[in-house]
């Protein structure tokens, strides 16, 4: 599984609307799973620093498998990673904000957060990664309800209509605020999932 610039994109929108919510523009980064970029986004007024920090941390997540604090953390003096930051040209992270996009059990990418402090950041990170999450259990559900076969555009916004009416009766804030990019990248995943092909 490669992650595609259409679900980069609909993250990048979700780390957006979390930034406008807590008042803080930021600069979003996203990349693959060898910490190319795919999606990289910087919101009017973020500091100018933040443009390499985000995709700096992306860049670390990604190619360390695991978030810029954790590996800070292992990377104090006298722990196992003690020096890591002095390697890779200086773009590894060791402070919070990026955090690595996972599919089943492999890193296929990760998102790089600057802008605000770090525990600002990491939030905003952490959304982008709890909505992936999201993405892959909606498309895990559309595959188990809807054979391969079945599947097409008409059967998906039936889906979604569903769905829709579902999360306005229950008066579901928080899931109403990302239902549509979350929605829309489970569709591209469960076409993935049941074509055996890359997201595009």
């Amino acid at each position: 599984m490669k992650l595609s610039y259409g679900v980069a994109r609909l993250l990048g929108r979700i780390a957006e609307i979390e930034s406008l919510g807590i008042g803080v523009p930021m600069v979003i980064s996203i990349v693959d799973e060898n910490g190319s970029p795919v999606f990289y986004g910087c919101m009017d007024n973020a500091l100018p620093v933040s443009r390499e920090l985000a995709v700096s941390k992306a860049y670390t997540a990604a190619i360390m498998r695991m978030d810029t604090r954790t590996l800070g953390e292992l990377s104090a003096p006298g722990a196992l990673l003690f020096g890591i930051q002095n390697t890779h040209g200086g773009k590894i992270i060791l402070f919070g904000g990026g955090m690595p996009l996972i599919y089943g059990d492999c890193v296929i990418g990760a998102v790089g957060i600057s802008g605000g402090t770090v525990e600002e950041d990491e939030s905003v990170a952490l959304s982008v990664q709890m909505a992936f999450t999201e993405m892959q259990q909606s498309a895990d559900s559309i595959c188990r309800l809807v054979p391969q076969e079945q599947l097409s555009i008409d059967v998906l916004e039936s889906i979604k209509d569903s769905i829709v009416a579902a999360v306005e009766d229950s008066g579901g804030e928080q899931v109403e605020k990302h239902f549509a990019s979350i929605f829309k990248g489970a569709m591209i995943l469960a076409d993935v999932s049941n074509n055996d092909k890359q997201v595009y």
